[in-house]
């Protein structure tokens, strides 16, 4: 429903007609989409708990690998998948966690001195443009190439 209001902003902002694609749009002006916002501001606040281990309650609540057993293995520092029963349990906080930080590259998680959101959200960016071009969109595909040279 937010995706709505956001895409009904675009076209009243820019004038685009009521059938007329949006992700162009959204490309250019450098904008991510809703889900994608959720998960650039759920990246942010996870890292921001793993890093600072701040607030405590929600530090306890992840759960790393070098905390289920004591064998020394390769990855102790990525966080493991809660055991859940319910559907329900996919929108916790746990499973979010072990969800979508994971996802991150390792580039960006290991980096400490380099800004962490703008890469963040360079990457989400990236990928929302690569699943746009999966949906073989001519003006994607355009906008893909000239944001390769505006990057490079």
């Amino acid at each position: 429903r937010v995706q709505k209001v956001q895409n009904s902003c675009l076209r009243f902002i820019f004038g685009i007609k009521k059938y007329d694609h949006v992700t162009f749009t959204l490309q250019r002006l450098q904008w991510l989409n809703v889900k994608n916002r959720y998960i650039f501001n759920m990246i942010n606040t996870i890292h921001n708990i793993i890093t600072k281990e701040i607030p405590v309650y929600l530090f306890n609540k992840i759960q790393f690998r070098k905390d289920a057993h004591s064998v020394n293995i390769r990855h102790l520092s990525n966080i493991s998948i809660p055991y859940h029963r319910l559907t329900l349990f996919k929108s916790s906080f746990s499973y979010c966690v072990s969800k979508y930080y994971p996802e991150l590259p390792f580039s960006i998680r290991a980096a400490r001195n380099v800004p962490f959101k703008s890469r963040v959200r360079l990457w989400l960016f990236k990928k929302q443009i690569v699943q746009c071009i999966q949906c073989n969109s001519v003006n994607s595909i355009f906008f893909f190439f000239s944001f390769l040279l505006y990057f490079s």
